[in-house]
């Protein structure tokens, strides 16, 4: 939990430095009371743990601070980045991939692209349509393409939900919760955005 505490803090020592030009406590200044306050208190933390020898002793650090922290650099991150910035280049799956190979990229990610030839996102695989399709009989070597076919309907219904970003979109117009995978002008697939 220290680490993930430290860490989420450096991040955002780093962000309100390098996009505005403030440091933690000027920062702090400009939120409103109950935000200030909390950051604070992680700011004192902060500064014990990183120059006392007994603050692992001294100092308990609880979930909720991290999240405050994190959700603090989701939102300054929203306010001041592009989507290129929360961007990971997550692998993709073309329709002749089979089901064991997107299983396999499913088990690191929520959900993997499906290109076509030209790199194109056409459909959207995540774990829940890779049970429904292994539940239904399909083998694991069962190409995608096969299943586009058979399963034409759901594949159309798998990009809704689903939000395309331009790379110089910035993250503030999407929320935490939207699934934005990134395409460049020719709607070429960049990656993903990972919050």
């Amino acid at each position: 939990m220290y680490e993930n505490f430290l860490n989420e803090y450096k991040t955002l020592e780093l962000n309100v430095k390098d996009l505005v030009g403030l440091n933690v406590f000027e920062y702090e200044n400009t939120l409103v009371t109950d935000d200030r306050e909390k950051l604070k208190l992680c700011r004192i933390i902060r500064n014990y743990l990183q120059h006392h020898v007994d603050s692992d002793e001294f100092i308990s650090i609880s979930k909720g601070m991290v999240d405050f922290l994190h959700d603090l650099n989701i939102e300054f991150e929203k306010e001041h980045k592009h989507v290129t910035d929360r961007m990971k280049k997550i692998k993709a799956v073309g329709k002749d991939s089979t089901l064991q190979e997107a299983a396999l990229l499913l088990t690191k990610h929520e959900y993997i692209p499906i290109l076509d030839e030209a790199k194109k996102v056409i459909a959207v695989l995540d774990k829940n349509m890779l049970t429904e399709f292994i539940s239904s009989g399909n083998r694991p070597t069962s190409k995608i393409r096969s299943l586009i076919r058979s399963y034409d309907r759901m594949f159309e219904k798998s990009v809704t939900g689903y939000c395309f970003a331009r790379p110089e979109e910035r993250l503030a117009l999407y929320n935490k919760k939207d699934r934005i995978i990134i395409v460049d002008a020719k709607d070429i697939y960049k990656g993903i955005v990972v919050w």
